[in-house]
Formats: structure tokens, sequence, C-alpha cells
């Protein structure tokens, strides 16, 4: 490779199979497209949501990017348009109130991930305070369990990391929908408990 001149090289789009070629030290040296994009941190960005519904709610939508409790009969799913292909790469709990969180006995908190499509109506009927159902696809349910907190938790204030086996894919034209499972009346309620996602497009 050293020896030939750029001008003799084809310039063409990238594809999914094009590699770089070059030169470390005393080795010649290729790199496909995930390994420049880690080598390059490129692509990397990051999503929050945040736990907001009343309390004593079954499951409830997190909202992205921040958000509030919501209140009233209806209660929106708080879902995320995904414009391209990305994969979560990690994700971390963290609690953010003032006080510690209030979980009594036999009550407790786990969540799910998932994707809706676009025109789906409304949050799904097994909500509390929702009207119309929508079906959506589980992208992961628990997290591995590390995400769910019980009693033991009470008057805590949780931060924990979990990094999948495999990134966890989300297709573009979807809605990505972070759900919060709770048992009994978990307080307080208003967007303390956040989630935040290490994500890397395609």
């Amino acid at each position: 490779m050293a020896n030939k001149k750029f001008s003799a090289f084809t310039n063409q789009p990238m594809t999914a199979s094009s590699e770089l070629v070059g030169f470390d030290g005393g080795a010649n040296t290729r790199y496909t497209i995930d390994q420049l994009k880690t080598g390059l941190d490129s692509g990397r960005f990051y999503l929050s949501c945040a736990y907001a519904t009343a309390a004593g709610a079954t499951t409830s939508g997190m909202l992205w990017f921040g958000g509030a409790a919501s209140s009233g009969g209806s209660q929106e799913d708080g879902a995320l348009y995904v414009f391209r292909d990305f994969k979560i790469i990690s994700i971390v709990q963290r609690y953010t109130g003032r006080a510690g969180i209030s979980i009594g006995a036999g009550e407790g908190l786990n969540y799910t991930l998932a994707t809706l499509n676009p025109s789906a109506a409304g949050p799904p009927a097994d909500w509390a305070n929702s009207n119309d159902p929508a079906n959506g696809t589980t992208l992961i349910t628990n997290f591995g369990n590390v995400f769910d907190l019980t009693s033991a938790d009470n008057l805590t204030f949780p931060y924990t990391k979990f990094t999948p086996g495999t990134p966890i894919q989300c297709t573009a034209d979807t809605m990505l929908l972070m759900t919060q499972q709770e048992v009994g009346s978990v307080t307080p309620t208003a967007s303390e408990m956040q989630f935040f996602f290490d994500c890397q497009y395609d």
C-alpha cells in the first residue's frame, strides 16, 4: 500500500462492508466501520428519561429528557421517536430526590424498554389512568433485574449501571418507550428516578 498513489484508489460511497487500510508501526492494518466508530468514539450520543406518573399507578411511561408527574384522567405514553437505527450500549439508573426514596414492605419498582408503531393510539390499556390501547414490542424486560427496587432500598439513593451482553437495537421510524411498573405506592413521584442511555448510531 505504501507505494500506491492516492489517485490510484477508487472514490466511492461507503458501504456496510467498507474497510479503511493504514499503517501502524511495523504493520499494515485494516479497520471495519465498527472498529473506526469505536476508535474515534464516533456516532455516540446520550438520552435520558425520568419517572413521571402519579403514585400508585401500575404501569406508566417515563418521559424522555426529563418531564413532570402526570395527573388527571389520562396519561401520555412519553415515547421518543427514533429517526435512525442505533444501539444502546449501557444504561445508568440514578435517584435524584432530596430525600431517599420511600418504598414500604411489599412495594417495588421494575422497568421495561419497548418499541411502538408511531401510529399506535395512546398508552396500553393496562396502564392506570389511561384510555386508548397500544401494543408495544418489548426490547428488554427488567434489565437483568439490576434496576429493580424493593423495600430493601427504602430511604436510599439508588445508583446502578447496566451493560447488556449484546447492545439493545433500536430501529428507525419507531417510538422508543420506557415504562416503570410500580407495586404499591412508591414516593416521591415527580421525575426523581432518572435513566441515562449511552447510545451509538449504526
